[in-house]
Order: structure tokens, then sequence, then C-alpha cells
């Protein structure tokens, strides 16, 4: 399952999650976007000289990217069968943005991300703060309402806070790099190298999205898949 709904990029110089991972993203890299949906942020990396491969289970989406942005597009459920719209250990980068939170089953994704990623790869994920104040603050009264978008989505499987998205990275077999916030308001302010427990409760309330860059741990050791 990807993104199966055309969300707008917000590229605001305040700290924006798309703006982020778009800064996050090395100029030419070979890219695999899960959920690449109809190829909004596939365009911008584009044009950062970047060659980008797209996986997405939406396939009235996939119809609607512009031709010549992508290298080649899937259409497939990313929660059952391999990736492999590039050679095995030959993406720089996979980027899973607000892609996770819809997924039976998270952790089997990244597991299978180890597969195309290269060794020295970059993964690179987003994913909605369900500690976000505008979810804390209704829980008080008990209100939890989904909603048709945004961080109680209805679409969304699983929620996460900081802590858990990073146990998860980090049980996959990653190394996490780095733990951004992402925030239309005020994540350039929630990103400043402060650290201390005034900035951690902070970024937990104030963020929107959890950004996450990892790479493959030395040691992991999952299955080869030219040998199953």
């Amino acid at each position: 399952m990807g993104r199966s709904v055309a969300y707008s990029l917000n590229l605001t110089r305040r700290g924006g999650t798309h703006s982020t991972l778009l800064g996050l993203i090395p100029e030419h890299s070979r890219v695999l976007e899960l959920g690449c949906a109809s190829g909004y942020f596939g365009t911008l990396m584009q044009q950062r000289g970047c060659k980008v491969w797209g996986i997405d289970s939406d396939a009235a989406a996939l119809a609607r990217i512009p031709e010549g942005v992508y290298e080649s597009v899937s259409h497939a459920d990313l929660d059952s069968g391999p990736m492999y719209p590039l050679p095995l250990h030959s993406a720089d980068v996979v980027l899973a943005a607000d892609v996770l939170e819809h997924l039976r089953e998270p952790a089997a994704l990244l597991s299978r991300v180890h597969e195309v990623l290269a060794p020295w790869g970059l993964l690179i994920v987003s994913i909605p703060n369900v500690a976000h104040v505008s979810v804390r603050f209704p829980l008080l009264f008990g209100k939890f309402q989904y909603q048709s978008s945004g961080i109680l989505d209805r679409t969304h499987l699983h929620f996460y806070t900081f802590a858990s998205a990073c146990e998860l990275i980090d049980q996959a077999g990653f190394e996490i790099e780095g733990v951004l916030s992402g925030s239309d308001w005020s994540g350039v302010l929630l990103n400043q190298p402060v650290a201390s427990r005034v900035a951690k409760v902070l970024r937990g309330l104030l963020a929107t999205g959890i950004i996450i860059t990892a790479r493959p741990r030395a040691n992991t050791d999952f299955p080869n898949p030219r040998t199953r």
C-alpha cells in the first residue's frame, strides 16, 4: 500500500516535512521512492539531478505521473512482494515519506529495503507524530477522532511517537544517523542543535512529522534474496 491521495507539497522555509526531506536527499542520487503516488516529489528530486524509481499501490495515481520523471514505476502492494524496480543493492537512497503508518507490516517492508539499498545507502523516513499537541489536548477530554488527512488520517494503521519510530528503524537493522522535526511553523526552530530535556519535550509537542535518516547496520544479516 502507498499514498493514495495526491497531497500538495508545502515547501516552506520554516522547516516543513517536505522541504526538510528534500534537503536531505543528495544531488545526483539513485533514489527508490516508496509510495510515489502521482510523482509530485519525484519531480523535485529529478530537478536535483537524481534518477528516481517509484512504487505505489494506487494505479490511478501512477497514471498521473508526468512522463520522464521516473526511470520506471511499479504498481505493487508494499505490504507484500519484493522491491526490484532497480538492481539489488544499487539504490543510494530509499525514501519512505508518510508511508509506513499506512502498512499492515511496516517492519517487514523495512527489512526488504536492505535488499535494494546499497551498503552505504541512506534510508530517509517521515512519519506523522501522534504525540503532537493537536492530538494530546483533545485526548484530555477523551477525544480521538479520525480525519480525512493529517496525523489522524483514517487510513493510518499505526501511530508513532519519536521514541517508537526510532525503535522501528533500529529493530529493522538500521543505524540511525539523525532525527529531525517536521513542522510548517516551527521546524527550523525545533531542529536547532539544542540537546536538552526541554528541547525534546517541545519537539514531541510541536512537530507534526518525525524525520529519520539511517544507514544499514554493518552487522545486519538479512537473507540474500538470490539464495531463497
